[in-house]
């Protein structure tokens, strides 16, 4: 992850890393401890914005739109939302990158109930994500 944090960082990257509350936080509204690289993600980088995008995570106020915390409770409205997974991405219609805490991957899901497996981790995910 530190090596991806470089990559975004010479390319501009703007990062609100989490302390521990706010990783905590995001575990108790998950509902279970988030897997070892999430965790590195809040602690290092908590949200990225960088060349007009912005991926979700902790380290920014509850109740901010980027708070993955926030995020989740909005989306768990939805009768079809998948148990354990976390808001990375939004595109705006509908649709949403999210990562699943059991199998430690990113998935795309929509609000219809679609939810595909990217096979790509988190690290993966944030790197190709931002080269685009």
């Amino acid at each position: 992850m530190e090596q991806l944090k470089e990559y975004l960082i010479e390319r501009g990257a703007i990062f609100t890393p989490s302390d521990e509350d706010g990783v905590k936080n995001v575990e108790n509204i998950v509902g279970m401890a988030l897997p070892e690289d999430y965790r590195v993600y809040l602690r290092e980088m908590g949200t990225i914005f960088l060349a007009g995008k912005e991926f979700y995570g902790a380290g920014v106020p509850e109740g901010y739109y980027l708070n993955a915390g926030t995020a989740l409770k909005k989306l768990r409205t939805f009768p079809d939302y998948p148990a354990f997974m976390l808001p990375l991405v939004s595109s705006g219609d509908g649709a949403w990158f999210l990562y699943d805490c059991q199998r430690e991957s990113v998935f795309s899901w929509q609000v219809a109930g679609d939810v595909d497996d990217q096979k790509k981790s988190l690290e993966a995910f944030i790197r190709e994500f931002f080269q685009a």
